[in-house]
């Protein structure tokens, strides 16, 4: 889903915002807004999505309202050149539509588990 940032930004407190492109099979194109609401230096980012715009007009009517989910990475030092990385999904402040249309995050695992493939992809070639 997640295509290119909309701009370079360099991530550094709560409050933070980056931008970036998006594109799923239902919605199309569309652009998510995303604002850290906790940060820990290398140690844990936690952002809450709100669409900002997309293609679709029956999609563009929901844009600038928050769904109250929230995505985060936890990252654990393990050895000096090791890091643990979990990534997740919580849906459980948003309504009853996300919940059920993402069945409380599940719908997600497969993009989680590619999204930390990419990840790990990315490390091992620098």
């Amino acid at each position: 889903m997640v295509r290119t940032p909309l701009e370079d930004v360099v991530l550094s407190k709560v409050g933070d915002v980056f931008a970036i492109n998006m594109f799923n099979d239902e919605i199309g194109d569309y652009v998510m807004e995303n604002r850290v609401v906790e940060f820990e230096p290398q140690r844990r980012i936690v952002w809450e999505p709100v669409m900002r715009s997309a293609d679709k007009p029956e999609f563009q009517s929901g844009a600038g309202e928050s769904a109250h989910h929230q995505w985060g990475w936890q990252l654990e030092p393990l050895e000096a050149d090791r890091t643990r990385v979990t990534e997740f999904f919580d849906c459980s402040r948003s309504p009853d539509w996300l919940q059920k249309a993402t069945k409380g995050g599940e719908r997600w695992r497969p993009a989680i588990e590619a999204s930390l493939e990419n990840l790990e992809n990315l490390v091992a070639e620098s």
